[in-house]
């Protein structure tokens, strides 16, 4: 195998490795962040603009997780 190949796979697995952590954060993120969004629906219901933002937030990471386990699947980076 040729250095330029062993680079190319190097940088394939970097990569992967690098969407996983990164799904591996943003699975956390959500989890933070839907704790903190079932302690508001039910300790400050009223906080209607800032229960909206919470949820708001956790439907974009929501859809970021989606695109980045669609990358890891495709093999596109």
């Amino acid at each position: 195998m040729s250095g330029n190949n062993k680079n190319t796979i190097f940088k394939y697995l970097t990569e992967e490795e690098e969407m996983k952590a990164e799904i591996k954060d943003t699975r956390k993120h959500i989890k933070d962040l839907e704790g903190e969004y079932e302690f508001l629906l039910t300790r400050e219901p009223n906080e209607v603009k800032y229960i909206s933002s919470v949820k708001n937030h956790i439907d974009n990471l929501y859809e970021k997780l989606d695109q980045l386990y669609r990358k890891l699947d495709n093999g596109t980076h």
